[in-house]
């Protein structure tokens, strides 16, 4: 009986194992980015409004936007004017195109995220969130996410807060273990917070 329970364990664990090398094989291996992004905040109501160039594998392919009122985003392939005709670049489309096919196979991600469109609206949120942090550090004020949502505290003090000063605050008898302070943290390392505490409220697994 316990001869067959541990087979069956590690026939689970094989295929545990197998679906993670295949999400992983099939996982989105394209770069892409999105550069010189205005956000016009005044004209989001449902998504997010923006203007911004998009780069795929370090080269500048086309651009994107959205404009604020829950539509999908939009995005295209660089080209030039022709003879009074617009033609795509077709290195630029290529690159397109192989962006979206890998999107579409990433089995990372849910299956209705399966799209370059959602792809580029996170990476327009991650870049939202890092400027409202910045412009929230400069005026004096620490924030630290508990439960997964973000918090402030306005400190005396003027100017961006220096890392003697967070570590005061971390001794303050109002702060928990459980927090995680954003202030200090790389670019890189406050988006990974930002996207799982997204991820966890997507979920169900925090209050929407």
């Amino acid at each position: 009986m316990r001869s067959a329970w541990v087979q069956l364990q590690k026939k689970r664990s094989k295929r545990c194992k197998q679906q993670l090398d295949k999400q992983k094989e099939n996982k989105m291996k394209t770069k892409v980015e999105i550069k010189n992004v205005v956000h016009a905040t005044n004209m989001s109501e449902e998504t997010n409004a923006f203007t911004a160039d998009l780069w795929i594998d370090g080269k500048k392919t086309g651009g994107a936007r959205n404009d604020g009122r829950g539509g999908c985003t939009d995005y295209w392939a660089n080209g030039k004017v022709v003879d009074n005709k617009w033609e795509v670049d077709a290195a630029a489309s290529a690159r397109l195109k192989q962006a979206e096919e890998e999107a579409r196979n990433d089995e990372s991600l849910e299956h209705y995220l399966r799209c370059l469109d959602y792809i580029i609206d996170e990476l327009v949120q991650d870049d939202l969130h890092w400027k409202e942090h910045q412009k929230a550090a400069r005026a004096s004020k620490v924030e630290y996410v508990d439960g997964g949502e973000v918090y402030q505290v306005k400190l005396r003090n003027s100017g961006k807060p220096s890392p003697e000063y967070l570590d005061m605050v971390k001794k303050c008898q109002w702060w928990e273990d459980h927090f995680i302070m954003l202030n200090g943290l790389s670019k890189e390392e406050f988006t990974k917070v930002m996207r799982k505490c997204a991820e966890d409220r997507r979920k169900g697994l925090i209050p929407a």
